[in-house]
């Protein structure tokens, strides 16, 4: 059996996925069910969660457009079929669950038409999901191991907070008591809705670039 049912009752191929098993809805409803960290940070925290988290990032401290905005929304989107496996468990399992999330990946950006922008912004997109790790474990992880001394760093992980208020703003807010009490309810729909929002943006944005073309074609 290599397959899972979705939230919806749609039966979905981890081995031969098509574009018909990428919803938007079901994808929502299980990146905001699933915790990062396997479940070890303070409180629950989702990937639909995170993936706010990286968007905002990307948006306002890397400036990304409304197409590299959809692909950090998005960006860990396929773990909705293939679940979120931790980077050291994907180092020990090695190439092949690699290649299962990449064969996901690449098939869902083409399904919402965004691979383009993936490629483009691959160093910015990495960049913000790193950003966004170290904003994480500054807020939801512990800080030191039981017996006081410093916890190991995480080697991709390097950020001055001091560099960046915008980034200790997030600190703070994933720490606060209000962001603690959204249910998993509320990133769902956030998801989506940012999702929609992101798609009439990009559509706007084709208009004015190619509007130019339009233009001389009619003369």
């Amino acid at each position: 059996m290599t397959w899972i049912v979705t939230c919806d009752g749609h039966e979905a191929s981890l081995e031969f996925p098509t574009h018909a098993d990428y919803e938007i809805e079901r994808i929502a409803h299980s990146l905001a069910q699933i915790n990062r960290f396997n479940g070890h940070a303070v409180r629950p925290y989702s990937v639909a969660e995170h993936s706010l988290l990286v968007l905002d990032i990307a948006k306002h401290e890397l400036k990304l457009d409304a197409n590299g905005q959809m692909a950090a929304l998005m960006h860990d989107a396929h773990e909705a079929f293939i679940g979120d496996i931790t980077t050291p468990m994907k180092e020990l399992l090695g190439s092949p669950i690699r290649s299962l999330e990449m064969r996901h990946s690449h098939l869902m950006s083409l399904r919402f038409g965004y691979h383009v922008a993936m490629t483009m912004n691959h160093y910015e997109l990495k960049m913000a999901d790193m950003m966004a790790l170290a904003v994480e474990r500054a807020a939801l992880l512990p800080h030191k191991k039981p017996c006081g001394t410093p916890s190991t760093p995480w080697p991709y992980v390097c950020l001055d907070f001091g560099s960046s208020p915008f980034l200790i703003r997030l600190r703070d807010k994933l720490m606060s008591p209000d962001r603690a009490q959204e249910s998993w309810q509320h990133h769902r729909d956030r998801f989506i809705e940012t999702f929609q929002h992101l798609q009439l943006e990009r559509a706007e944005l084709s208009r004015e670039r190619l509007g130019p073309c339009f233009a001389e074609e009619a003369r």
